[in-house]
């Protein structure tokens, strides 16, 4: 019985330490690496065009008409 259980608990911490790992280093790289460039670029667009506003995604769009939504619900 001894052997079965050891059998079972060496093959069970293995296979997930595998898959942490490389799943951790390519989200971090690939994370950092967007965050810098848009940041380097917001800057740039904001000194650039101080009086006019910027263009709205469509992600914050969703978010404005969420937000309207609510507050339209709550009155």
């Amino acid at each position: 019985m001894s052997d079965c259980s050891n059998s079972d608990e060496s093959a069970s911490p293995s296979p997930p330490k595998k898959k942490n790992r490389t799943q951790k280093s390519t989200k971090k790289d690939v994370y950092y690496d967007n965050d810098e460039d848009e940041d380097d670029d917001d800057e740039e667009e904001d000194d650039v065009d101080e009086d006019e506003e910027p263009a709205l995604t469509s992600k914050k769009k969703r978010r404005m008409n969420f937000a309207i939504k609510v507050r339209l619900s709550n009155l």
